[in-house]
């Protein structure tokens, strides 16, 4: 597993800004806006260490997310998202 999040990915997901229970989903879309922008570039792939503290908007469908939504799954490398360190899972 490498540090690189793809379109076609499974991560987990947490809806309702965090606040769902987690759930899988793949990724169909990735875009990273500046802070200073209300729109972003759109892109197949981004490293997972550019997805935190900055803006990404991750699609699933009809769905979206921020970075800070998403993780990897159990046993997908040492970095996760918060809500796993919190032990949602």
């Amino acid at each position: 597993m490498d540090n690189i999040l793809r379109v076609g990915d499974t991560v987990l997901w947490r809806g309702g800004f965090g606040q769902d229970p987690a759930r899988e989903a793949v990724v169909e879309g990735i875009e990273l806006v500046d802070e200073d922008s209300k729109y972003g570039e759109v892109v197949q792939t981004a490293p997972w260490s550019r997805l935190r503290g900055r803006h990404a908007v991750i699609s699933f469908g009809s769905h979206w997310a921020y970075a800070e939504q998403i993780s990897r799954l159990p046993g997908q490398e040492e970095e996760c998202g918060e809500f796993l360190e919190r032990g949602d899972r």
